[in-house]
């Protein structure tokens, strides 16, 4: 039903355009109803553009002509039909895919048509001719005078031998001429002459640099085509034309694990394992309605399943894809049969995938399994061409918005998806760098064009209560893809689309902290003949089922001789391990580390000292005693300062998702 109610549409908007444009007919004629041939230029829909695109298909430009003379040499056969230069200059850098023909390489695969062969339904008989390619882009191809005789009826027209009746070519390559600049060499110009008739000449597949003209800025900045016409005596009419609109497209967000708000930097402890947690979910968002783009008209298509052939081939239909004007040629005398498709595979006006969205990972810590959803997350799916709403459910094949993990950012026609889930449903691992790097990309592959939508994918991370800590956060960067270096340009080799590596949104969403204790011993005194006796126990061993840690304390101490009125030199803290001061091996649990405060501070210290033990559950006791324990001894327990981040046992997995 939606294929059905896009082809309406693109339909009506090609019959308003020619009712517009005042064409009864697109066919050759004689008379003597005027002298030169007027030809009036438009673009009928110019189309928003992505000022982070790099490959971005501008609207098309129709040369509607009319009046004009045939010069008698021509209908009587003696000489073919004149030949014009068209050439096209764009407001960026052209960007068209460089397919090559006839030995030159820079010929691309915009095109331009001759009467809309394919379009059958309007009236005159170029609409119902097969699409002819003319195989020389370099010259273009010779045609005369004759009459073609088809379900649009009988009129003079472009054919491959004086007075015949075979249609000649009426496709002709662009090559690519300049930075900015198009030129189609040798297209036939034969004047419609008679009232109520005219020729259309229609240029599509024109890909500019949009990134060349905003910079990536977010202005709405209209882009311009200025069209002239060489050899031929021909006056343009609006030789200059808007073809489109280019703005900023994307924007990315971080939600809750909850996909209920906005995420914070979240703390997550190494003490708090967790498996397959959801901890938050990756937003990307649509500025306008047709930024995010499938590979052909309709969707539901996935890479590697699209027939080339028959797909997007009616001349002025508008396809809101990543695809243009996609045809198999038919074969005459002047024309190849089949697709035009470039020596390494790719195809005139067919991208190579639907819009693509990536996110890139840095600091991924050792020992911590992050993941991403397959698909993208819903509530529930739209009705009636909405979209669906906010929500944590694995779309499927019916929802109106449908992404699919792919295997890389410019990998062609790959399976989807064609990575290796792993145990959790619709949730893959990230294989991660030596550098702590990883990326994740999604293709689009349903979207609606008629409003804006959000696509997200769900983060989740697997830990045990032994990974070390990674306090610098995992940082995620989201952009569209492929972002290639030095892409901005036509290529033979490279994908389409593709986009410049600008204006991502990149955040630190996740921290996993060191779990301590902090231990307040509020009275150690080394003054002569005294000393302090500390005792820090690893009490994670319990009936509680706490996960066992071990790690070092380090001790602060703070204070100096007793009664000091002047600030006392500060005491360097010192680590103790299992084996007392300054010893690295960790306090095992269910063990205790035992040390004096003279072996820190030398004598002549009174004050008190907070020991930050590595693990979550410590506990001290410390005895003031006279050297030797003679008179004198008093002994307490140390107080434990609670650490305001981690709060001692809070779940912080169930605040996320409150």
């Amino acid at each position: 039903m939606a294929d059905f109610r896009k082809w309406i549409l693109a339909l009506s908007v090609l019959a308003l355009v020619f009712a517009f444009t005042g064409v009864a007919s697109a066919q050759g004629g004689v008379g003597g109803e005027g002298t030169n041939l007027v030809c009036t230029a438009g673009t009928a829909v110019p189309p928003q553009i992505r000022t982070e695109g790099l490959t971005e298909l501008v609207g098309d430009i129709t040369l509607v002509c009319t009046g004009g003379t045939v010069p008698a040499a021509v209908v009587a056969g003696t000489a073919p039909v004149p030949q014009a230069n068209i050439v096209v200059n764009l407001g960026g850098a052209v960007t068209s895919r460089l397919i090559g023909n006839g030995g030159n390489s820079n010929a691309s695969e915009a095109l331009l048509l001759i009467d809309e062969p394919g379009a059958a339904g309007l009236t005159g008989v170029g609409p119902y001719e097969s699409q002819y390619l003319c195989p020389t882009p370099s010259t273009g191809c010779q045609a005369w005078y004759g009459t073609v005789t088809n379900a649009g009826g009988t009129a003079p027209d472009i054919t491959t031998t004086a007075g015949g009746t075979i249609p000649a070519a009426n496709v002709y390559q662009g090559v690519i001429t300049g930075t900015y600049q198009v030129t189609f060499f040798g297209v036939p110009i034969l004047a419609p002459v008679t009232a109520g008739t005219a020729r259309v000449l229609r240029i599509t597949n024109l890909r500019v640099n949009g990134y060349s003209i905003e910079s990536g800025g977010s202005a709405f900045e209209a882009v311009f085509g200025q069209i002239s016409v060489n050899n031929v005596q021909v006056s343009v009419t609006n030789p200059q034309v808007t073809v489109g609109y280019v703005q900023q497209s994307f924007a990315g967000s971080f939600n809750n694990g909850s996909n209920s708000g906005a995420l914070s930097t979240t703390a997550l402890y190494q003490c708090d394992p967790l498996t397959d947690s959801r901890v938050a979910v990756l937003r990307f968002s649509e500025l306008f309605g047709t930024a995010f783009k499938t590979r052909v008209n309709g969707g539901g298509v996935y890479p590697g399943t699209v027939s080339a052939t028959a797909i997007q081939n009616v001349p002025g239909a508008i396809y809101n894809s990543e695809s243009g004007f996609v045809s198999a040629f038919s074969g005459n005398a002047s024309g190849v049969n089949g697709a035009l498709v470039s020596s390494n595979g790719f195809e005139a006006g067919l991208a190579d995938y639907g819009t693509r969205l990536k996110a890139t990972f840095a600091n991924l810590p050792a020992g911590v399994s992050v993941y991403v959803s397959t698909v993208n997350l819903i509530g529930a799916d739209g009705t009636a061409g909405q979209p669906s709403t906010t929500g944590v459910n694995f779309a499927t094949g019916g929802s109106p918005e449908y992404a699919l993990l792919v295997s890389s950012e410019n990998g062609v026609d790959n399976p989807i998806p064609t990575v290796t889930p792993n145990a959790y449903t619709d949730e893959w691992q990230l294989p991660v760098s030596s550098t702590g790097t990883s990326e994740a990309v999604w293709e689009v592959v349903q979207a609606l064009s008629n409003t804006t939508e959000n696509f997200d994918f769900g983060l989740y991370v697997t830990f045990s209560n032994t990974v070390a800590p990674s306090p610098s956060g995992i940082t995620v960067t989201l952009s569209y893809a492929p972002t290639p270096t030095n892409a901005g340009g036509p290529s033979a080799t490279l994908t389409i689309p593709r986009f410049a590596p600008e204006n991502p949104t990149s955040s630190p969403i996740l921290s996993l902290n060191l779990c301590t204790t902090a231990l307040l011993f509020p009275y150690v005194t080394t003054v002569t003949g005294y000393d302090t006796g500390i005792a820090i126990s690893n009490t994670t061993s319990d009936p509680f089922n706490t996960p066992n840690q071990a790690g070092t304390c380090e001790m602060y101490w703070y204070g100096g001789p007793p009664g000091a009125t002047t600030a006392a030199t500060p005491v360097a803290p010192t680590v103790l391990g299992a084996g007392g001061v300054n010893n690295s091996t960790p306090i095992l649990t269910g063990t205790t580390a035992l040390t004096i405060a003279s072996q820190s501070t030398g004598v002549g210290f009174s004050g008190y000292m907070i020991a930050l033990c590595n693990f979550q559950y410590a506990h001290g006791y410390a005895n003031v005693t006279d050297v030797g324990v003679r008179n004198i001894m008093s002994s307490y327990l140390a107080l434990v300062i609670t650490d305001r981040a981690y709060a001692g046992g809070f779940n912080i997995i169930e605040a996320l998702n409150n």
